[in-house]
């Protein structure tokens, strides 16, 4: 018997909250801004993609893109962030320049990202957790015009939230900016690999034994 094996598995999408139009967002520049998500199985976090809409080289007082992202991961009490489980600076960083979208609140530039984060974070099924950034470096008074695009339907779990300056208390953003600002669900994307069940890792050990084992030889 031979047993193919390979203990690297391969990173994919882990979870999906939903395509943008590019209509509506958060201001990620001056805020931390966090999401809510749910795995289906055990996980280690790699990385993520998102979209935003931004004001760099059209809107005045925009400030420009510096390189920088920050990100968390919390997990969630009575439907706000919590308890930080895992925070960094992204290891990495595609930006993708999309075009002129003439936003109605303007004509902005959109974006999409993709950062790896710089070590995994272990998350669990069934849980819920909240996943953050903050674009820049720094928190621009008032805003940078940088914006996290919601996503399509606003329907998928909590409502998103943020915080002014990265610090003090996470604000519903469904209470205090309703409306058009909505804003309830954000575009975003995250990257993984799926951790095995014990009873998985059990049956690939025994297939790593019994494939060293010295096969008997018969005359």
């Amino acid at each position: 018997m031979h047993c193919g094996i390979s203990l690297c598995f391969a990173s994919t999408v882990v979870y999906d909250n939903g395509s943008t139009t590019f209509d509506y967002g958060l201001e990620v520049a001056g805020f931390q801004v966090a999401d809510d998500f749910i795995v289906d199985t055990p996980s280690l976090l790699t990385g993520a993609r998102f979209w935003t809409v931004e004001g760099e080289g059209i809107r005045s007082g925009a400030v420009p893109f510096d390189g920088h992202i920050d990100y968390w991961v919390y997990d969630s009490e009575l439907g706000y962030p919590n308890q930080q489980l895992a925070t960094g600076v992204a290891a990495s960083i595609t930006r993708n320049d999309l075009g002129v979208h003439n936003h109605w609140y303007g004509t902005m530039r959109r974006f999409e990202y993709e950062i790896s984060f710089a070590t995994p974070i272990a998350v669990q099924p069934n849980t819920t957790y909240f996943f953050g950034l903050h674009l820049l470096e720094t928190y621009p008074n008032p805003n940078g015009e940088i914006y996290w695009s919601t996503a399509d339907g606003f329907t998928l779990g909590l409502s998103s939230h943020s915080r002014d300056g990265g610090v003090g208390v996470w604000e519903d953003v469904s209470t205090t900016i309703p409306g058009v600002y909505g804003a309830d669900h954000l575009a975003f994307q995250l990257y993984g690999t799926a951790v095995p069940e014990p009873s998985t890792l059990g049956l690939l050990f025994s297939c790593i034994v019994a494939a060293s084992c010295p096969r008997k030889l018969s005359h």
